[in-house]
């Protein structure tokens, strides 16, 4: 699919600048639901995840999100918090 293609079936805006970001958009909430059975069914999440979620739990989802929350609402703290864990784990791998 060309760009032009693209732009038309996922932008909504003006011009259609913000396609890509709803089609990440649209798939994260398609495999969200599909997540979301897997966790259901017992699978573990990653360490980070789950030190994230500890973390969320102890402090209170409102000073977890102005702790790494960084867009506009601060939805995106929970993301932020696992990539921040993740990658300081990784390096202490390596």
């Amino acid at each position: 699919m060309g760009v032009e293609a693209f732009q038309k079936r996922y932008g909504t805006n003006h011009n259609l600048r913000n396609a890509f970001g709803k089609c990440v958009s649209s798939k994260s909430k398609d495999n969200k639901d599909e997540k979301d059975e897997d966790d259901d069914k017992g699978e573990k999440s990653s360490g980070a995840a789950k030190a994230c979620k500890a973390e969320r739990a102890s402090m209170g989802v409102e000073a977890f999100a102005k702790k790494y929350g960084t867009n506009h609402n601060l939805k995106n703290a929970f993301g932020k918090c696992v990539s921040g864990k993740s990658k300081w784990k990784d390096k202490d791998d390596g």
